[in-house]
C-alpha cells in the first residue's frame, strides 16, 4: 500500500530516478508554472482546501525550508 502523503518541495532534482532515491513512496513529480496553478491542481485532484494550500505554500517560499508535507 503506498502512503498518501502530498510533499511539495522547492529542490531542484536532475530526474525522477534522484527523487525516488530520496522518497521511499514516491509516485510522480509535477511542476507547475505558477503557484495559481499548483493551487488549483491540488483543489481539483486531492479536494484541498485552497486557502489553506496557499499558505502552506507561502509556508515554504518565505521560509529555508526545502521541503514540507501538506497537511489538510
Amino acid at each position: 500500500m503506498r502512503n498518501s502523503k502530498v510533499i511539495l518541495s522547492k529542490k531542484t532534482y536532475s530526474d525522477w530516478k534522484e527523487i525516488q532515491i530520496e522518497f521511499d513512496d514516491y509516485m510522480s513529480s509535477l511542476n507547475f508554472e505558477s503557484k495559481v496553478d499548483l493551487i488549483e491542481y491540488l483543489n481539483i485532484d486531492y479536494k484541498f482546501n485552497p486557502k489553506i494550500i496557499k499558505s502552506q505554500i507561502n509556508k515554504i517560499e518565505n521560509s529555508k525550508l526545502e521541503k514540507i508535507e501538506l497537511t489538510i
